[in-house]
């Protein structure tokens, strides 16, 4: 589910009459590549809506980290910070949404619900 839903559409914006449909793959490259700017110093930071671009860009990497060693390591004290980290990255995204007028379609509904899924599931 997480992994399909970046081939969905992520988001709608209009800027005409016509209505763009991003995947959510693209998503989530042009938040982590303005992030990676942000670090080498390409871009910097003006506003609240870059701040959130930034966290935004990292919600893929650290999800991924903290399920790498929540299925090696079960639930420790790492894993579980990183899980409620993860979920505290989410509202970042509602930000970007609201500042570049934005309208989450339904790839950013799976992404979140798979996300959240993966986040709960209980290895044993």
């Amino acid at each position: 589910m997480f992994a399909a839903s970046f081939l969905l559409s992520g988001v709608t914006f209009s800027y005409t009459s016509f209505d763009y449909h991003w995947p959510g793959f693209i998503c989530a490259l042009l938040t982590f590549n303005f992030s990676l700017d942000v670090i080498i110093g390409v871009k910097t930071i003006k506003g609240v809506s870059d701040i959130a671009y930034i966290v935004s860009g990292w919600i893929n990497p650290i999800f991924l980290i903290s399920m790498v060693f929540k299925l090696n390591f079960g639930e420790n004290w790492f894993t579980k910070s990183m899980m409620y980290f993860t979920f505290f990255m989410f509202p970042f995204c509602w930000i970007v949404f609201h500042f570049d007028h934005l309208y989450p379609r339904e790839g950013y509904f799976l992404w979140t619900a798979g996300m959240t899924l993966m986040l709960l599931y209980k290895p044993k």
